[in-house]
């Protein structure tokens, strides 16, 4: 499962997590899955298709969303399989791997599943020119606002102040994590 805040690089890590140390793992990506049904929900609801962080977005697709991923992976979990999302609320959660795990057996049927969290990590002035380059439209209200995009992960319960540097923006995991600092090429692993 490959996390982090938007525009750290989480697509790009677990693509070359997929095709390269994994040899062919499936790869499945939470936008690409639910991306287009979330805008058209949206859309019809009267909304911004480009709203992921209004409490109108987490209370109406959140879960769904989330759902529908892990539907999706449970169908792979017999193959290694690399999961991309941000997965924000869940890492704050000490037991998530555990719970996780659980729900793929009781999911797929497939005993011995083993998750793996990385949690990709860049500095705030790299993600802001990430999401410049990219260009996504999503990320236009984040980009206007930036001091209260940061801010919001910066106030989220389980925010580990001491380390909330420009090399490793909050909130840090609670559960069990590989750090991979995505400031280079040189993807660097610190085991948590």
């Amino acid at each position: 499962v490959v996390t982090g805040l938007p525009a750290v690089g989480k697509s790009t890590f677990g693509r070359t997590l997929a095709r390269d140390t994994l040899r062919g793992a499936a790869f499945v990506d939470i936008d690409t899955c639910t991306e287009r049904l979330v805008r058209r929900g949206l859309v019809l609801a009267g909304h911004d298709p480009d709203d992921r962080d209004s409490e109108f977005y987490k209370s109406a697709f959140r879960a769904d969303v989330y759902d529908a991923l892990w539907d999706v992976v449970a169908d792979q979990v017999s193959e290694s399989v690399v999961v991309v999302g941000p997965f924000t609320r869940e890492l704050q959660n000490a037991r998530w791997v555990e719970e996780l795990e659980a729900m793929l057996r009781a999911r797929s049927g497939v005993e011995g599943v083993e998750v793996v969290v990385y949690y990709v990590s860049c500095s705030e002035e790299l993600r802001q020119q990430r999401m410049l380059k990219r260009n996504n439209p999503r990320d236009a209200s984040k980009l206007a606002a930036w001091q209260q995009h940061t801010q919001y992960y910066t106030t989220t319960p389980g925010t580990n102040a001491e380390t909330s540097s420009t090399t490793l923006p909050p909130p840090l995991p609670q559960c069990r994590y590989t750090l991979i600092d995505n400031n280079n090429t040189n993807n660097v692993e610190q085991r948590k």
